[in-house]
């Protein structure tokens, strides 16, 4: 069964942004409606950078921040400080100018002896926040697409274990710094919903491969996320007619 799945095209980032954010505060309030709590998932790069921005300036008392719970798709191995850390992108543009309790923002520790270790922490605090689950029920999950089909951490070629939720992976040497921690498609494919942001035309060819192929049949990872709800693709116009 090919699962939902819409494209929502537009002019620029900017618009593309002020529409993830009306999904994002949609999908708060339901989820703090229904279950008191909101489970969201950040990305990293620099679309989700403008969304975050967007989020911190005008949805600030709009969404239920004080019931949302903070996790990561993927992370470098880099100190929380780093300039290529998912984590301090979002603290900075996002975390700091919302009213998030500390206690619900769950990063990805990267002060480990080793990715493997880091990977094995974050699981661990995943099954605190799921118990006896089968996989983490995301209510959101904020997901990017690399020129090369990847997203997340999971880059073409990688194998996942399918009873993990949390990996170390070392990518590829175009796409430092290559020691990563990623959440595997069994964690990603838990969701209820999942939210692509693709921009720039470099991304044109990665995204039409994506979209020809709903049912999934390619080795590139991205077209193996399929959450348990829906998957919104939510791209500019340079993407989607690579001009």
């Amino acid at each position: 069964m090919t699962p939902a799945r819409s494209v929502h095209v537009f002019d620029d980032s900017d618009a593309l942004s002020r529409a993830a954010a009306d999904e994002i505060e949609r999908e708060a309030i339901a989820a703090t409606a229904a279950r008191l709590q909101f489970m969201f998932v950040l990305s990293g790069g620099s679309t989700p950078g403008r969304l975050f921005e967007h989020l911190a300036a005008h949805r600030r008392d709009r969404i239920p921040w004080r019931d949302t719970q903070i996790f990561w798709a993927d992370e470098r191995f880099v100190p929380p400080d780093h300039l290529d850390s998912n984590f301090a992108m979002a603290e900075a543009k996002l975390l700091t100018h919302v009213p998030i309790p500390p206690s619900h923002i769950h990063r990805i520790p990267t002060e480990s002896t080793s990715p493997t270790t880091s990977a094995l922490e974050y699981e661990t605090t995943l099954h605190g926040c799921f118990p006896d689950a089968d996989s983490p029920a995301f209510d959101v999950v904020l997901l990017g697409l690399g020129d090369d089909g990847h997203t997340a951490s999971l880059f073409p070629g990688q194998g996942s274990d399918g009873d993990k939720w949390v990996e170390s992976v070392i990518g590829p040497p175009y796409r430092p710094p290559r020691e990563r921690i990623t959440l595997t498609l069994r964690a990603l494919n838990g969701a209820e919903t999942v939210i692509f942001l693709v921009t720039g035309k470099e991304k044109h060819r990665a995204l039409r491969a994506m979209l020809d192929d709903p049912d999934g049949h390619s080795d590139v990872p991205a077209t193996h996320i399929r959450p348990r709800g829906k998957t919104l693709w939510l791209v500019d116009r340079e993407a989607f007619d690579g001009s």
